[in-house]
């Protein structure tokens, strides 16, 4: 599978030059690291079975720019003239999405919230106990009237 070209953003995120790019494997960096099994068997299905995946999750450090995380979204580009076919190999779109940030705030917001959630819970045991206290102390003080 060849890589035919990249946006601009994805060439600057991953400090990388088109003509490095050719062979997917070695794209967009360096000892195969988007060699990933899953993803290339998504990749390899979709022209022979005309089918699409959306959502497909890469947790993966890369060497010049660290840890990300991306969404990728993949389908065949048709064309619209038939007489097109002969001229371009068949063609995949996959799109890339890093929700690296956006993952990072979702788990900062999912500690928080199981702390809370941790405080509250302990706060109420602590009430219960204080309540059932004062009602005994209730019913002592009913008892002396």
């Amino acid at each position: 599978m060849r890589l035919l070209t990249i946006n601009r953003v994805q060439d600057v995120r991953f400090a990388r030059r088109l003509p490095e790019l050719e062979d997917f494997n070695q794209a967009p960096g360096n000892n195969g690291q988007w060699d990933i099994p899953a993803l290339r068997k998504l990749l390899e299905d979709i022209l022979p079975h005309h089918t699409f995946f959306k959502g497909f999750e890469v947790n993966h450090s890369f060497p010049l720019i660290g840890r990300k995380i991306m969404i990728l979204n993949a389908r065949q580009i048709y064309f619209k003239e038939i007489s097109s076919l002969d001229r371009f190999p068949p063609i995949i779109m996959l799109a890339m999405e890093d929700v690296t940030e956006i993952m990072a705030v979702a788990e900062t917001l999912a500690n928080h919230a199981n702390r809370l959630e941790s405080s509250l819970a302990d706060q109420a045991k602590k009430m219960e106990a204080r309540i059932k206290k004062l009602e005994k102390e209730i019913d002592a003080l009913k008892g002396k009237l």
